[in-house]
């Protein structure tokens, strides 16, 4: 019924993405302190590196799942909007998909195939689809 629908693209705000890839360099630049402050002996300097590093990693994987996740909720797929078509002389009705283009009381150029007289446009309405529920986990 509804031609040529396609996925709603989902744009992620690309300073966030930025954000969590710079807090993922923080980190592992962390882990790097770590190390050469451990190396050197200075265990509670290696120490606060390493729980900085350990907390920049936590973040940035949670900012990126989080955007995954919230990709995969905001696509939803379109409805189909429909279109009625009436003749106001005889009652002859006619549902067609939405074009671009069309108003309410627009007059058709077909002819209605009852009476001949022209049709106009009566009703413009989205089709809702009753969702399936998910099946509970528990």
């Amino acid at each position: 019924m509804t031609q040529g629908t396609s996925q709603p693209t989902v744009k992620v705000p690309s300073r966030i993405v930025a954000m969590a890839i710079m807090m993922l360099i923080t980190a592992l630049i962390s882990f790097y302190f770590s190390i050469d402050r451990l190396v050197q002996g200075d265990r509670v300097g290696a120490g606060y590196f390493l729980i900085m590093g350990l907390i920049g990693m936590a973040f940035s994987a949670y900012v990126l799942l989080q955007i995954r996740r919230l990709k995969r909720l905001i696509a939803l797929k379109a409805q189909p909007v429909l279109t009625i078509i009436s003749c106001f002389t005889c009652g002859f009705k006619v549902v067609r998909d939405f074009r671009r283009g069309d108003y309410i009381f627009k007059e058709i150029d077909d002819p209605c195939p009852k009476c001949s007289k022209r049709m106009t446009i009566s009703a413009i309405y989205r089709e809702v689809k009753e969702r399936e529920k998910a099946p509970s986990r528990f």
